[in-house]
């Protein structure tokens, strides 16, 4: 796997795909101009980030109005607690 990125790497107008953010929890990431690239059953999604934060709020509404082709990235952290096992 290539490069990844932490929350405090990240800046508006930076050109990411959608797997160099796989280390980012609970933090909604929005990417402008996004395009699904790749072939030979390697795909990914790549873009400009327009907006990132714990959630969705104005800001991201202004940005969906503009019509523009968005991809919201947001990767849980309870999909990291995964095949937990608890005693009871």
């Amino acid at each position: 796997m290539g490069k990844t990125y932490g929350l405090k790497d990240l800046k508006i107008g930076m050109a990411v795909r959608a797997e160099e953010l796989s280390n980012i929890y609970d933090t909604f990431i929005v990417l402008d101009d996004a395009k699904t690239i790749g072939d030979s059953g390697k795909y990914s999604t790549e873009g400009k980030i327009m907006f990132f934060g714990a959630k969705l709020d104005e800001t991201y509404d202004k940005i969906n109005k503009k019509g523009k082709c968005l991809s919201v990235i947001f990767n849980s952290s309870l999909d990291m607690e995964g095949d937990l096992e608890y005693d009871e």
